[in-house]
């Protein structure tokens, strides 16, 4: 059988790459590929991705604290938490407006923008749920009762997919989790293959990549036989721990009946996310799965975005925010110029029976009365404004 030649795999054993100085805790398994036998991947990860932000449970709180990165909404908390205090706790100031008033909109404004974030973690989960259940083809072997092993191809969902299973990649796919390609279509022409790397580093040309060149010469000698010796093929794999490293690959291949371990590199690999394309298949040995694969490692922990006009309009807020502090004490000083400390000619900032009965001094009330009524210098609508504004923009 010309893909016989893959029963090596049989025996192949996972050992990561192991280096004197580093302390990091590694995982070892076995890889059984003959029907009837799992191999033993408890320390593996699943190769399921998420790329979601929230939960059912975390999506109204997180949402909530991730809006007050907005200096906007950080501010009118503050303001609402002063009108409360103002209407409240009068021995300190009295409120001349009602806080409900800025409560209630600024509540209505962080859930539309709580809504519009947990709408696109919803698409994200919908697309993680079709990268998740993508159909893959893997290699299985059957013994056929003369000491050759069968191949058989078996569909599972990508999701499933565990370090050491072969994967069968044909016509033009992306690949489902990092491999080391053993075998292609193109195995009298060095074991060639291409694969477009657009999702991973931009770059939209073809790149060639080929099989381990000490690897190809036994498989082409295999090939051409037609035979798989069991007794041949045993040995191992090591390869580095799990890293973000896109561009290096270190790896060997250790057959007992080789005399030089055979060693592989990033040209060798399939990196997740990669499009396999231009070669009529390959099969290769999956390497890392799911966070652990490079693509993830790149892409974990990545902090939320913030734009660089939200980042502007911080700046622009902080400004007007500083004017509104000159301006209120420019007011309260002129209380005091103008000959207006008797509060009774205040009206509007002291409606008429409210008087002033502040355990403070008259100037820190009428500072915090000026401030609350120049509250409206940054609009309590800005970013729904500016949300809506994109939204027609986009269409």
């Amino acid at each position: 059988n010309l893909f016989s030649v893959t029963f090596f795999l049989k025996h192949l054993s996972w050992h990561p790459m192991e280096e004197p100085e580093d302390t990091t805790e590694h995982r070892s398994f076995s890889v059984a590929l003959c029907r009837g036998h799992e191999g033993i991947l408890e320390d593996a990860k699943p190769n399921a991705i998420r790329t979601t932000k929230y939960t059912a449970l975390t999506w109204l709180p997180k949402s909530v604290l991730e809006q007050f990165r907005r200096t906007a909404n950080a501010y009118f908390l503050g303001i609402s938490v002063l009108m409360i205090l103002g209407s409240y706790a009068t021995f300190l100031f009295i409120s001349p407006l009602d806080p409900f008033s800025t409560i209630a909109v600024l509540i209505v404004i962080l859930l539309i923008t709580s809504c519009k974030e947990g709408y696109e973690d919803l698409l994200r989960r919908k697309s993680d749920k079709i990268e998740n259940n993508r159909d893959v083809t893997v290699v299985t072997f059957e013994e056929d009762g003369s000491g050759m092993f069968v191949v058989r191809e078996e569909v599972k969902t990508s999701k499933h997919l565990h370090p050491g299973e072969i994967v069968k990649l044909s016509g033009k796919m992306p690949a489902p989790a990092d491999l080391l390609v053993i075998l292609t279509s193109l195995h009298d022409d060095g074991n060639k293959f291409y694969v477009e790397t657009a999702n991973i580093d931009g770059e939209t040309n073809l790149k060639l990549r080929e099989g381990p060149s000490a690897l190809n010469a036994e498989l082409s000698h295999l090939v051409a036989d037609g035979k798989a010796v069991p007794e041949l093929f045993r040995g191992n794999v090591r390869i580095e721990a799990p890293n973000a490293n896109i561009h290096k690959v270190v790896g060997m291949l250790k057959l007992d009946a080789a005399a030089e371990p055979i060693p592989f590199d990033e040209g060798n690999i399939v990196l997740r996310g990669a499009l396999f394309s231009n070669t009529e298949w390959a099969y290769g040995v999956v390497l890392y799965t799911g966070q652990e694969t490079k693509i993830q490692m790149n892409s974990m922990h990545a902090p939320s975005k913030m734009s660089k006009l939200e980042q502007n309009l911080n700046t622009a807020i902080l400004m007007i925010f500083c004017a509104q502090v000159v301006l209120v004490s420019v007011s309260v000083l002129s209380v005091y110029l103008l000959g207006f400390d008797d509060t009774s000619k205040l009206p509007y900032v002291f409606p008429p029976g409210t008087g002033t009965g502040s355990i403070l001094p008259l100037w820190l009330e009428l500072w915090f009365v000026f401030f609350l009524l120049y509250n409206n210098f940054i609009p309590l609508s800005l970013y729904v404004t500016i949300e809506i504004v994109n939204v027609g923009q986009a269409y």
